[in-house]
């Protein structure tokens, strides 16, 4: 999540940008950028979340793409449609409040 952000922030954010950008109208520029840039970060990020609810610390119910998916999406959304600064205190605070009701131990509601 660090990485990524600070990534934004430089030129291959510009890049990033213009590539989903393009995607829009050419589905094989977006489908091309997820299959060599976001698949496989994506499936290293759903390992580790797999292997936390494995050892037991995030709840058995918890469903790893859905977190990925909630944690990422909103970095994506901030960078893309720059609705508020895109900072690692941003991301930290965002894993932290999306995990925290998935912690093992944590009965209250994650919704």
């Amino acid at each position: 999540m660090r990485r990524l952000i600070d990534a934004f922030k430089g030129p291959f954010g510009k890049i990033v940008a213009g590539l989903i950008a393009e995607g829009q109208s050419e589905p094989a520029v977006l489908q091309e950028f997820f299959y060599r840039w976001v698949s496989p970060r994506r499936t290293a990020t759903l390992a580790d979340l797999q292997r936390g609810k494995d050892a037991g610390e995030l709840r058995s119910e918890t469903e790893p793409e859905l977190l990925n998916d909630a944690i990422f999406g909103a970095i994506y959304y901030r960078f893309l449609l720059r609705s508020g600064p895109l900072t690692r205190r941003f991301g930290e605070e965002l894993v932290e409040h999306v995990i925290r009701g998935h912690r093992s131990g944590n009965t209250g509601s994650t919704v």
